[in-house]
């Protein structure tokens, strides 16, 4: 098992494609902890969980999630405007 915390923070962009190609050819189990979205979005990843509120949610990808998450503000907002009627 390889467990990477913040792996892309201090790389540049070359350094990032290299450990995608990396990582990409490991054979074994790979942990990522990271907020990077373009890396988790370029990453070839068999599952990807949020920890939100200190539960583990398995998501489809970072672009889903944003989405989903914009319409969930935006009907907040909605709420919002018609209660504030």
């Amino acid at each position: 098992v390889l467990l990477l915390d913040e792996q892309t923070n201090h790389l540049d962009e070359p350094a990032i494609q290299a450990l995608t190609e990396v990582l990409e050819s490991f054979m074994g189990t790979v942990v990522l902890v990271s907020h990077d979205r373009a890396f988790l979005d370029q990453a070839r990843l068999d599952y990807l969980y949020l920890l939100e509120d200190g539960k583990l949610i398995q998501i489809e990808d970072t672009s889903a999630y944003e989405k989903q998450i914009l319409g969930d503000v935006k009907k907040s907002q909605a709420l919002l405007r018609l209660a504030s009627k």
